[in-house]
């Protein structure tokens, strides 16, 4: 067998590499198909796909339908006339306000009551038995065994990863956008969807970036799940105390990768709707107790609000990967 080649796809194990793998990139790139072949055959991955495309139906069509076909107040019953999006007043305010920008509200709502659930749920399956799948079915070994270090196995079922999470962001974005543009007519800023996607996708690759380095110190995948929503409910709890106290976490709540995350959806909102303007950061959450609150974070600028989450974001991204890499570093692999 050649330096540059894996051993052969054989009971379970990795593909066999095609050229060489002197370069990172090729190594990197190289572990990063052996792993989406693998996600490929993983339910999460379709499940997060139909439930994304779900999502663009119910929000983008369904509901500004429902809207505003909805009986308004002094409305007359019977009036067939179809009422139009600029002029429309529902149970719930003037619609046009929100016409133009349906398709940030998107996102947006993705953070109302359960700020980070989703991302959390399908970054934390999708990566939380990638390293420790390789050490049960006894590839880990051939992995390493070829020239490919410990830092390009994580690196590589990173990008991965990344791919995916670009793909199911892309489709929820341009199909909120083609939803919204058919219903209720053109949109504004659709020009910076290349941000929102960006956004919508690290805070899934935050969740992957913290499994895979649960995974790389654990032989079962359960307990990346579980540590996430544990981790993930006190810091909502603090949140709520810190705001309750009048002691709102920003600046420091940035850095603390599961709020950057419960904050991405909103940032961008705020990005292009307030810009440089002061505005209060707020997030609504369901607490077990205490029900529905707002969870006052402090005050920002819409710019330096989407700055920060993404800087809190990439760190939280990389100090996972780097804690991943020790993890492996530290792991027998004798006998895989």
């Amino acid at each position: 067998m050649s330096a540059g080649d894996f051993p052969p796809h054989t009971a379970g194990g990795p593909p066999r590499a095609r050229g060489r793998l002197r370069s990172p990139v090729f190594r990197i790139a190289a572990v990063a198909r052996y792993e989406l072949r693998w996600d490929l055959r993983k339910v999460w991955f379709y499940l997060a796909l139909a439930l994304t495309l779900l999502f663009v139906v119910l929000f983008g069509v369904f509901v500004p339908y429902v809207i505003l076909h909805l009986p308004g107040p002094g409305s007359t019953p019977g009036n067939s006339t179809s009422p139009s999006p600029s002029n429309t007043a529902t149970p719930y305010g003037n619609f046009s306000s929100f016409t133009g920008l349906w398709w940030l509200l998107g996102p947006y709502a993705l953070a109302l009551f359960l700020p980070a659930f989703f991302p959390l749920l399908f970054g934390s399956m999708s990566s939380s038995e990638s390293l420790s799948r390789e050490r049960d079915q006894g590839t880990l070994g051939a992995l390493l065994s070829q020239p490919l270090g410990r830092s390009d196995v994580v690196l590589g079922k990173f990008f991965a990863k990344a791919l995916e999470f670009l793909v199911l962001s892309t489709v929820l974005v341009v199909g909120l956008i083609v939803a919204a543009t058919i219903v209720l007519g053109p949109q504004q800023y659709e020009w910076g969807f290349p941000l929102v996607v960006l956004e919508v996708a690290l805070a899934f690759l935050f969740f992957a970036a913290f499994g895979l380095m649960i995974s790389a110190v654990t032989k079962r995948p359960r307990p990346v799940t579980f540590l996430g929503l544990v981790l993930w409910v006190l810091v909502l709890y603090m949140l709520w105390a810190a705001g309750v106290g009048s002691r709102p976490l920003l600046p420091l709540g940035y850095y603390l990768p599961f709020s950057s995350a419960m904050l991405a959806t909103p940032a961008v909102y705020n990005l292009f709707v307030h810009g440089s303007a002061t505005v209060p950061v707020v997030i609504q959450a369901y607490l077990p107790v205490f029900g529905f609150v707002n969870l006052n974070l402090g005050v920002a600028s819409g710019s330096a609000d989407f700055v920060n989450v993404t800087l809190g974001l990439l760190g939280g991204i990389a100090l996972c990967l780097f804690l991943a890499r020790v993890g492996l570093g530290a792991t027998d692999v004798r006998g895989d």
